[in-house]
Parts: C-alpha cells; sequence; structure tokens
C-alpha cells in the first residue's frame, strides 16, 4: 500500500448501507436503496472508490459514481473527487481527524 494513503486503509473493502437509504428524487413517492461501496488500492497514493445504488424493490440499478480519495501527504488534508453518470461532478476537500 501506498504510505500516503496508509491513514485510509481501514476503508477499504466492500460496504453494504445500513441503515437503508431513502429517496424522492424524480418519484411523487419516497422510496428506499440500497448501496453498495467499493473501496480500492492499486499502489498509488490515492484510494479509488465506486457508490452503486440498488432499488431496494427492483433491484434495479441506479445512478453510478466512481473517483478517488486523496489524502496530501504530511497532513491531514484529504479530497474525495467525484463523478456520476448523471453528469454531476464533485470535488470536496476537508480535514481527517487522526
Amino acid at each position: 500500500m501506498n504510505p500516503v494513503v496508509e491513514p485510509l486503509s481501514w476503508m477499504l473493502g466492500t460496504w453494504l448501507s445500513d441503515p437503508l437509504g431513502a429517496g424522492t428524487f424524480l418519484t411523487p413517492q419516497p422510496f428506499q436503496y440500497l448501496e453498495e461501496v467499493c473501496i480500492s488500492h492499486v499502489g498509488q497514493p490515492v484510494l479509488n472508490f465506486s457508490f452503486n445504488p440498488f432499488h431496494l424493490d427492483t433491484r434495479k440499478p441506479m445512478h453510478r459514481e466512481c473517483g478517488f480519495i486523496h489524502l496530501k501527504p504530511n497532513t491531514n488534508k484529504v479530497a474525495f473527487v467525484s463523478a456520476q453518470n448523471t453528469v454531476i461532478l464533485e470535488v470536496e476537500e476537508g480535514k481527517m481527524n487522526r
């Protein structure tokens, strides 16, 4: 593992949302969904991620999101860079408590 992202190693793996997510986007009726999160590492100084939500009742895939988590070397500054198939791009920056 790249030592830059070693403090984030606890995030590696595949995770399922618990509790379920809830939404109302583009529908008149509220709905619940299950989200699968995969976080991986390939030796670069970033973590890779993908978020894959599924409709709880139909199991149909919903939007997709993928990107990177950067930790600035020798600091607690972290950046979350994400792109969705709905043409939404995000860059979130903050500080990580160690």
